[in-house]
């Protein structure tokens, strides 16, 4: 099966980087198990003393390659929700193809 959305986090050696890391994995579990929706997830180490690591705030957390959150740790909602913003742009992007206009309010008027 393939991954809906990538999600990387740039992170240092630190806690900080190790604790971002573990709640971006237990998003991904949540959106899979409860949502059957597939995360692939990329772990870059930045070693403290680069320029790199200076110039970026660690940790880093980028969701469909917008930055979700810089300098801090993420809460598991705040993933789980870029996830779904992400696919909801992607969902928009699809219907809008070809000339396929979004309905507006109700999709089906029953009435």
């Amino acid at each position: 099966m393939s991954s809906v959305v990538e999600v990387t986090v740039y992170r240092g050696l630190g806690v900080e980087g190790l604790l971002a890391e573990r709640v971006v994995k237990h998003a991904a579990f949540i959106l899979a198990s409860s949502y059957s929706l597939p995360v692939d997830i990329v772990v870059i180490e930045i070693p403290a003393d680069s320029v790199e690591a200076r110039e970026r705030g660690l940790p880093t957390v980028i969701v469909g390659g917008r930055v979700v959150v810089e300098g801090r740790v993420p809460g598991v909602s705040e993933v789980v929700d870029a996830v779904f913003e992400v696919i909801g742009e992607k969902y928009e992007a699809l219907l809008s193809l070809n000339g396929f206009p979004l309905p507006a309010g109700e999709a089906w008027d029953a009435s």
